[in-house]
């Protein structure tokens, strides 16, 4: 890591000689114009406000990674409790179907209860099923973003 780092210097150096011999070359001494010493600190100015706003760029382009993260975190965790909740109301729903056709011993509280089971489990499939567009929506929004942005990087 540190000899990438000494080649980014060596070659920000580089392209500073390059710079300065460049301008040395073009900048002529005229009456009401720029001095030399003006032009380097503009120039100099403006390379730090690039180099901000780049490092603004790069913590912000992780920020949105590390978000998109825990958003399919939280997606992948609804989709098993989804999962989890529709198997769960097949069963009941196949028990309570084979019970019609089968002599068994039990009784209408039984079905009752077994009915007001489904309920509560549809109505937690149902808000399982919003809060998982939701986080899909947010997940495209996020990787449109990053797209966006990478884009803006190269």
């Amino acid at each position: 890591m540190n000899t990438k780092h000494d080649e980014i210097n060596l070659i920000d150096m580089l392209r500073e000689k390059a710079e300065e011999k460049e301008l040395s070359h073009e900048l002529k001494t005229i009456f009401g114009g720029y001095t030399k010493k003006s032009v380097h600190d503009y120039i100099n100015f403006i390379k730090q406000q690039q180099q901000r706003s780049n490092e603004t760029f790069e913590i912000n382009l992780q920020s949105l990674f590390a978000e998109k993260e825990l958003i399919q975190n939280d997606n992948n965790a609804l989709i098993a409790r989804l999962n989890k909740v529709e198997t769960s109301y097949d069963l009941l729903f196949n028990n309570v179907k084979n019970l019609k056709f089968v002599d068994t011993e039990y009784n209408g509280i039984d079905f009752y209860n077994f009915k007001i089971t489904i309920q509560s489990l549809e109505k937690q499939l149902k808000e399982m099923a919003e809060s998982n567009n939701l986080l899909e929506e947010k997940f495209k929004e996020l990787s449109n973003e990053i797209i966006e942005l990478s884009k803006k990087l190269l």
